[in-house]
């Protein structure tokens, strides 16, 4: 199916940067199979805009914030950020930053499966890495109940990437930690 999207600048012209990237990224993604194109779209979507289903605003100041920074459309959060929600929730166990960088990752920024290093990437960039963040998520998976679960391993060996949701009981926790009830 073919698709035509026609970009004006504001006097009316055809935008030809936005042609080249829109080139660009077809270019790409045409290399990919489908699961991959699926992750690099809903990458550009929670970089970019401001919430998948709608297109990026008119703005002056050029490109939005990465994923770290995108509020979720139904406000399931009120921090703008992950940093300032992580500062909110007062987590000081690498388990409970472990936990707060998961559930924003499945309830803020809406990723069906959560996978450990992109948990440790958000603490990363927040100044709170974690040495060992198989084994915070081990720890959370061991509690009872459990705030996480393990949806899936790929691989056979024990370095094998493993996925994470976020349990209804984890989801509650954090909301109490970000309400200093915890």
């Amino acid at each position: 199916m073919q698709h035509h999207i026609f970009c004006v600048n504001e006097s009316g012209e055809p935008s030809m940067d936005e042609l080249e990237a829109m080139k660009i990224a077809h270019d790409a993604l045409a290399e990919l199979d489908e699961d991959s194109r699926a992750r690099v779209i809903h990458w550009l979507a929670a970089k970019y805009c401001s919430s998948p289903a709608e297109p990026p605003p008119q703005s002056q100041s050029g490109l939005r914030g990465g994923p770290e920074t995108v509020p979720h459309p139904s406000g399931t959060s009120r921090h703008n950020t992950f940093a300032e929600f992580l500062a909110v929730t007062g987590a000081e166990s690498d388990a409970d930053r472990a936990l707060v960088a998961a559930y924003w990752l499945q309830e803020v920024l809406s990723e069906e499966a959560v996978d450990t290093q992109s948990a440790n990437t958000l603490l990363k960039d927040t100044g709170y890495p974690i040495g060992n963040v198989t084994r915070a998520f081990d720890r959370l998976k061991s509690m009872k109940p459990c705030p996480v679960v393990q949806t899936r391993k790929t691989g056979s060996t024990k370095q094998a990437r493993k996925l994470y949701k976020v349990s209804a009981h984890g989801i509650s926790t954090v909301k109490k930690m970000e309400k200093g009830d915890v």
